[in-house]
């Protein structure tokens, strides 16, 4: 809970920083817009990120309550986004209030989006999945062998050679 707290109390800091370094113009909340989109961003790499790092215990459990539940969640302002679309639909400017909040929604979903497709491309270039989370990637096995002797079967070209088909054992279905 105080990880949640911390997270939250920091990202709360954040978002009204950024509501009074940029005043909505001509009535419409850009700030807040911009928020939403970019939270929804953070949130999507993030969970996406931690989902694919194995089961959410320890340090990932963590990173999940501080900086998305917490940080990010205090951040992003969903709740300013209804208010704000009322406040222009109920001033008289239904369209501007309507395209506003749809404009906020779609954008956000698609930033969402944006974000797990960046954690699936940042990932690093042959790292398997976490221990316990599926088989092993990356290089084959190694016969038991080669690991006690630290020899294996090279070709001309340096790369290991796959065994002949009458050394293979085959089993029988």
């Amino acid at each position: 809970m105080a990880l949640v707290f911390l997270g939250a109390a920091l990202g709360v800091s954040a978002r009204e920083a950024l509501v009074l370094a940029f005043p909505a113009g001509h009535g419409v909340p850009w700030a807040v817009l911009g928020i939403n989109v970019t939270g929804s961003f953070a949130l999507g790499l993030l969970l996406d990120a931690l989902a694919r790092g194995g089961p959410d215990r320890g340090r990932r459990r963590a990173a999940r309550l501080s900086l998305g539940t917490g940080l990010i969640g205090g951040y992003t302002t969903y709740s300013a986004l209804a208010t704000d679309a009322a406040g222009l639909i109920g001033a008289g400017s239904p369209g501007p209030g309507l395209a506003y909040a749809l404009a906020t929604l779609l954008a956000g979903g698609v930033a969402t989006w944006l974000g797990m497709a960046a954690a699936t491309l940042v990932r690093r270039p042959g790292a398997g999945p976490a221990e316990g989370a599926g088989p092993r990637r990356g290089r084959p096995r190694r016969s038991l062998r080669a690991q006690i002797t630290g020899r294996t079967r090279r070709s001309p070209s340096g790369r290991t050679r796959a065994r002949s088909p009458a050394r293979c054992r085959t089993r029988a279905h």
